[in-house]
């Protein structure tokens, strides 16, 4: 029964990591942060960082006005961040450039990448820090109010 369960496992990992590098799969929001699925198993798989702001993040799904989700909602307006900047408010702005959040990232060490790979890889590498962001940003309060946030 062992070497059938282990067997099974390297073969299903092999199957995960030929996916992961395949180029249908190559511009998926998740490679932004996750570039390896070694990335991807160290610091979401194994960790546990499995909270809906911080999985959702990642797939590229946070209900933001310029994501995939605004894009889908009859009821978003616009889909322009409202901090001023006359841009799409997207995950990316969001997390890195939003002047509206600006206080709550006060000593995060991305600011010195330059590099959009560096940044996504350090949020990668600290998605319980994201989580509380996200939840300080208070910006998901009407959307979490029916989720679980364990």
């Amino acid at each position: 029964m062992g070497t059938v369960k282990r067997l099974t496992n390297e073969w299903v990992m092999t199957q995960w990591s030929q996916q992961w590098e395949s180029k249908e799969f190559s511009t998926s929001d998740v490679k932004k942060f996750f570039p390896s699925l070694g990335d991807f198993k160290k610091h979401m798989w194994k960790s546990g960082c499995w909270f809906w702001m911080t999985t959702s993040m990642v797939l590229g799904r946070l209900p933001l006005n310029g994501s995939y989700v605004g894009k889908c909602n009859d009821e978003v307006e616009s889909e322009m961040c409202d901090c001023g900047c006359e841009v799409p408010e997207t995950i990316d702005h969001f997390i890195f450039d939003c002047p509206k959040y600006d206080h709550l990232r006060l000593g995060w060490r991305w600011s010195h990448y330059k590099d959009p790979v560096k940044r996504h890889k350090w949020v990668a590498s600290k998605l319980v820090e994201m989580r509380s962001f996200m939840t300080k940003t208070k910006r998901f309060d009407d959307k979490s109010s029916s989720k679980k946030t364990t």
